[in-house]
């Protein structure tokens, strides 16, 4: 397989799925679809990888490590819905009755976030900055001190998976863009969406099925 697929390619798959491991399956919620939570992390991850492509300038880490940094990126939501159930529900109520971001709603109606959460559960996982940096700041890429390319990568890709209604719950809103850090790393706001929906449309069937096993499904 490493012959065939490259070293990358197969440690991106290995760590995905042993994260996915790592929680269990057997929790159902009607707040919170797993299919769905997976469906929106995997697609972030596609699209980070496909704006690599896009690039305009430098870029200094490959399309390999961007699908697995836009693939971690909401890990913290999957602690939160496993070991902070109560609190994560109220985050998505909260969101869903003031017509706001899951994120801020976390803000408001906790003190605290998804990526304060990934910040201390990666804390002693000594995983490489690239992938640290989108988990914590991923929602405020200007905070990132390193890695700000890759924060900032999977902020816009996030983004525009709410663009493209590939979200936990129709009922939040899409988070904050920051513009003038998009723009800084030459992705073209204008074109992006548009191509990313050639793209995303050709790999959605494997997404799915991938998905369906992440959740137990």
């Amino acid at each position: 397989a490493v012959v065939v697929l490259g070293f990358k390619v197969i440690n991106t798959m290995v760590l995905g799925l042993t994260v996915f491991d790592m929680f269990p399956r057997d929790k159902k919620s009607a707040l919170f679809n797993r299919t769905a939570f997976w469906r929106h992390c995997t697609s972030c991850g596609a699209i980070s990888r496909f704006l690599v492509e896009q690039m305009t300038m430098f870029f200094p880490f490959d399309a390999e490590e961007a699908f697995c940094a836009g693939l971690l990126h909401d890990i913290g939501k999957v602690v939160m819905e496993q070991y902070l159930h109560d609190d994560f529900h109220k985050a998505l109520r909260f969101a869903k009755s003031n017509k706001m971001s899951l994120y801020e709603a976390e803000k408001e109606s906790l003190g605290y976030t998804h990526t304060e959460v990934a910040r201390w559960l990666t804390s002693k996982w000594e995983l490489p900055e690239n992938l640290l940096a989108p988990l914590v700041f991923h929602h405020r890429p200007s905070k990132a001190k390193d890695c700000a390319d890759m924060a900032t990568l999977c902020h816009y890709a996030d983004f525009l998976c709410y663009e493209l209604k590939l979200t936990i719950s129709e009922d939040c809103t899409a988070p904050f863009l920051d513009h003038a850090q998009v723009k800084r790393l030459g992705i073209s706001e204008q074109h992006g969406l548009e191509k990313v929906k050639i793209r995303l449309g050709e790999e959605l069937e494997k997404i799915d099925l991938f998905c369906d096993v992440a959740a137990g499904n």
